[in-house]
This record gives C-alpha cells, sequence and structure tokens, in this order.
C-alpha cells in the first residue's frame, strides 16, 4: 500500500509528522515557561521550535533556497552560541564553552561561505568533521574535569584520559586532512581504535574511581 504513494502523497504525510513532533517540543517549551521553569531557556525553545517547522516544512515541499538555509544555519548558530555564552558566564565547561565559540563561528563563516558556493563541498565537509571532532573533544574533556578532586589515582587517571582525548582528536583531525593524499594502512587504524579504547576506558575508570574515592 505504501509503495503505491505519490510523491504529494508522502510530503503531505512528512508533513503531518514535522506538525506532530513540533507539536510536541511546544508543548514541553511551553509547560516550562507557564511553570516558571528556566523562562530564558523556554522561550529559546519555543523560537528554536517555530523556525524548524517552517524551515522543515519549506524543505519537505522543496521550497529550499540559499537564504532558507542562511537563516536556518544563522538561527542554528545564534541558539547554540548563546548556550555557550550562558556556559561561560556562568563559568560552567569552560574547557568546552570558550574554544567552542571559536569553533561555532569558524563552522558558522565556511558554512555560509559553502551554501553560497564561495568554497568547494571538499573543503567545508572537512570542516564541518573537524569542528564536529572538536567539539565533542573538548565536551568530554570538560565534563571529565568535573571529575577532579584532591585524590591523585583520580588525577592520574583524569590527565591520562585528557592525553587519549588529544591524540586520538589529533589522529582524526590527520585523517580528514589528509585522507586523499596519503594511503593510511591498516596499521594506522589500528592505533586509533586502540586510542579509541584506551580512551573509553579511562573515562571509565576515572568515573568509578572518582566515585570510590568519595565514599
Amino acid at each position: 500500500m505504501l509503495g503505491d504513494l505519490g510523491q504529494t502523497e508522502w510530503k503531505v504525510l512528512f508533513s503531518v509528522f514535522a506538525i506532530t513532533v513540533y507539536s510536541l517540543f511546544g508543548l514541553f517549551f511551553a509547560w516550562l515557561y507557564d511553570a516558571d521553569k528556566i523562562k530564558g531557556f523556554a522561550i529559546l525553545g519555543l523560537v528554536w521550535t517555530a523556525f524548524s517547522f517552517i524551515t522543515t516544512l519549506l524543505q519537505i515541499w522543496d521550497f529550499v533556497t540559499k537564504i532558507v538555509l542562511s537563516s536556518y544555519l544563522t538561527t542554528y548558530s545564534l541558539i547554540f552560541g548563546i548556550i555557550l555564552c550562558w556556559l561561560v558566564k556562568k563559568k560552567r565547561l569552560l574547557i568546552f564553552s570558550l574554544p567552542g565559540l571559536f569553533v561555532l563561528g569558524v563552522f558558522y563563516l565556511f558554512s555560509l561561505l559553502a551554501i553560497w558556493d564561495v568554497i568547494e563541498f571538499d573543503i567545508y565537509f572537512r570542516v564541518f568533521l573537524i569542528s564536529l571532532i572538536l567539539f565533542f573533544g573538548l565536551l568530554h574533556s570538560s565534563l571529565l574535569w568535573l571529575a577532579k578532586n584532591e585524590k591523585i589515582f583520580v588525577n592520574v587517571s583524569l590527565f591520562f584520559t585528557l592525553a587519549m582525548i588529544f591524540i586520538l582528536a589529533s589522529l582524526l583531525m590527520f585523517l580528514v586532512i589528509s585522507h586523499d593524499k596519503i594511503d593510511f594502512s591498516n596499521l594506522f587504524f589500528r592505533v586509533l581504535g586502540a586510542f579509541a579504547i584506551l580512551d573509553g576506558i579511562g573515562t571509565v575508570v576515572t568515573l568509578i574511581i572518582r566515585k570510590v574515592s568519595s565514599l
């Protein structure tokens, strides 16, 4: 039956699905606002919901233009930038939020240039992947830093894991930058996997030691 649906019918179904999903988001943020719970976040969420709903419908019905994409990018970057600025102001997750503002700015600039065909898509895609690696690496490090205390075993495990995060992120960025210039061997990917495993083990061990030491 579903295979008999035409393009218009699929668009209608996706539109109904979008209305349902974004209505739930809207109700959630409206509840936060009415309950006097973090009103600033609630208002930001309502703006995001309305804008995302409109742009989603435009994409479904093939009305996406460079202006729409630029507006979409600007809105999401602005919202994420406000969240990062709030973290900086509250002096929370500074390892992530301070460099994150710079990474966000670079990503926004290159995305805008790619939308308007000023730079090649390949360059933009590499910047996107590097930004993603940096964001996750910084966030991981910043969250892990919360485990730091006066216990030497906790701090040794913490700094070991931070080193693994740095090495892993560096290897991933090197892979993104040089994948078309260097023929990477299986050894490189095994080393990459080894550091990824050490990163994961270090994170778990640090949290366990931190928990045990606090008992």
